[in-house]
């Protein structure tokens, strides 16, 4: 029988940064000694449940809740909703978004900026790869370059917290499912238990910081009769075909998105069928961006059997399960433990950047998750009890529409500029100027990243008129609204809600390019030529859905004074009568105490 401890030996950075907030941690929460060890407070939920539904907008809310028939009207109907929850990023990633939540800071703290990051020579560094031994991923370890862990968090979170104030007779436990690995690695920080799906294996996994190997519980589901018939289904409309809950404009058109045809009622896991190499080539397509001296270097990429199976409403399916079977056995209703469960459909998101948030398989997607979270919360209301568990309901970020689909619309702005062509026109203009070659040398949303060599052999006035004549051009460009460098926007003041302020936020030395563009409203900078992304500051991608959930405890009411999600994580540290994260500078949400 296998055997997962729950805590395992640090290694010597997790020693020094444990060490460090155990001496200054009661420098940073004054108030610590007033709640540490009082998580037996009768108040205090035993079992809190974080659901986060990425790239989840306020917008596709507003669009289909006549449609959200179950879970998702549930929490709206009985929860304390939050209309006008933000969260105040630049670049509304993932990584990003999923750490507002678990940290209750911005980038500029926590220093998970991006998803992937770029150094001075374009090439890319993900946020949760670590190549340590003691980060091996579990399915993986023929490959232990390729770990992952959260050692490029760089503060503790509300799971360390969590952990922390356990007693020592009746821990605490916090785990953390995702289908992405950044997010579940990104909400359980370093004492949580990280768990995501491999796509290659087609199972759930963890790395060797959280687990010495595979837990029994999670090694039964992967080779269980549940996920093996969720693999086998072929995916049919939550509603009759031609319901009014599909009667939208485009939501038929495929022209500009990143997989030519439909995904409705085909089976998705490509491992034999005669249609895989059209799968291959299309999602290759799909998922690849053309090699060029102007992008970052990236890895090979390849397309596996599970691709299509993660971009449908099954994947979602399986992590709720997956939670199911992770409560009942490590949630101990009798001794009174209490649970920190952090759940992440990242299914919306693969799925929404194919297609955008108009196409049917977003929209049937939704009403698919819908129901899945109804058969949780039931099955929450029996194992558990109705009103024995807190859960927040949210979005890590929202999305934008489809340029081309946009300007279908009337939006005659709207635009996609091809990050390739936009550096050499850039390039073009500073070399006709300067005589300068090839000095931005790539673009991640939204930064570029300029040669530091050509720079810094520059004297000081050449270096700030290369830069001013470089700023001046990106705001005069077609779909660009406005442009600084790093330096300018760190000096600048900005009020808390303009965008302005929300790539400030964003930056972090060493993992944050030198110039910063922000697009305007409906454009996209990409390197991708169809579907759409998320990588601005305006209500599309940074206004999500928040609502908290507590049935007997919170009377449903609606609040609209605007909210910033980190208070989320400074929320439930009060609600579990534990510190917040001692970088976190933010108030708890408004309206849940007298």
């Amino acid at each position: 029988m296998s055997k997962a401890t729950y805590s395992k030996s640090p290694d010597s950075k997790t020693l020094f940064f444990f060490l460090f907030f155990a001496i200054f941690l009661p420098f940073f929460n004054l108030d610590a000694k007033k709640t540490i060890n009082s998580c037996n407070n009768k108040e205090a939920p035993k079992l809190t449940i974080v659901l986060i539904v990425d790239q989840l907008a306020h917008h596709h809310i507003k669009k289909l809740k006549p449609y959200l028939r179950y879970g998702i009207k549930d929490l709206f109907s009985h929860g304390v909703v939050y209309s006008n929850a933000y969260h105040p990023h630049g670049v509304p990633e993932t990584t990003p978004g999923h750490h507002a939540f678990s940290t209750g800071a911005l980038p500029k703290d926590h220093g998970a900026v991006t998803n992937q990051w770029l150094d001075a020579e374009c090439h890319k560094i993900a946020y949760d790869l670590d190549t340590s031994k003691e980060a091996a991923v579990l399915s993986n370890l023929e490959c232990p370059e390729n770990g992952k862990s959260c050692h490029n968090t760089m503060v503790d979170g509300l799971s360390d917290q969590f952990i922390w104030r356990s007693i020592e007779t009746i821990p605490n436990k916090v785990f953390s499912i995702s289908l992405k690995s950044y997010p579940a690695i990104a909400m359980a920080n370093r004492l949580g238990k990280a768990i995501w799906f491999d796509e290659k294996k087609g199972i759930f996994t963890s790395s060797k910081k959280y687990f010495e190997q595979v837990p029994d519980w999670i090694d039964q589901f992967n080779k269980g009769v549940v996920l093996q018939e969720l693999k086998k289904r072929r995916w049919q409309l939550a509603y009759p075909e031609n319901h009014k809950a599909y009667d939208f404009p485009y939501i038929k058109n495929y022209d500009y998105a990143g997989l030519p045809f439909s995904l409705i009622n085909k089976t998705l896991v490509t491992e034999e069928p005669k249609d895989a190499p059209l799968l291959s080539k299309s999602l290759l397509k799909s998922l690849s961006k053309p090699p060029h001296k102007y992008r970052a270097k990236y890895e090979h990429k390849t397309c596996s059997s599970y691709e299509l199976f993660l971009k449908s409403p099954f994947s979602s399916e399986a992590v709720l399960m997956l939670a199911q079977q992770c409560i009942e056995k490590n949630f101990d209703k009798k001794h009174g433990n209490s649970m920190l469960l952090w759940l992440s459909l990242s299914n919306f998101d693969l799925a929404g950047h194919i297609y955008g948030p108009d196409c049917l398989e977003v929209v049937d997607m939704l009403y698919h998750i819908d129901k899945q979270i109804k058969n949780f919360m039931n099955f929450l209301n029996q194992f558990v009890g109705e009103n024995k568990y807190v859960l927040v309901f949210s979005a890590d970020h929202g999305i934008a529409p489809i340029p081309e689909i946009q300007k279908l619309k009337g939006y005659s702005r709207a635009r996609r500029i091809v990050d390739v062509d936009l550096i050499k026109d850039v390039n073009a203009h500073l070399f006709a100027t300067f005589g300068i070659n090839d000095f931005v040398l790539c673009f991640e949303p939204s930064a570029f990243t300029i040669d530091q060599k050509i720079f810094t052999a520059l004297n000081e006035h050449d270096q700030k008129a290369i830069m001013h004549n470089l700023i001046t051009f990106l705001k005069k460009y077609p779909g660009i609204k406005n442009a600084w460098t790093c330096e300018e926007l760190k000096q600048t003041s900005f009020k808390t809600d303009d965008l302005e302020n929300f790539y400030k936020n964003q930056i972090y030395e060493g993992r944050f390019g030198g110039v910063i563009c922000q697009p305007e409203p409906y454009c996209l900078i990409s390197g991708y030529t169809k579907g759409t992304s998320h990588a601005t500051p305006y209500d599309y991608d940074t206004h999500v859905p928040l609502i908290v959930y507590r049935k007997e405890h919170l009377p449903a009411h609606i609040i609209t004074q605007r909210v910033w999600i980190p208070q989320v994580c400074v929320t439930l540290a009060k609600m579990l009568t534990i510190p917040k994260p001692s970088i976190s500078t933010f108030d708890h949400l408004p309206g849940l105490w007298k």
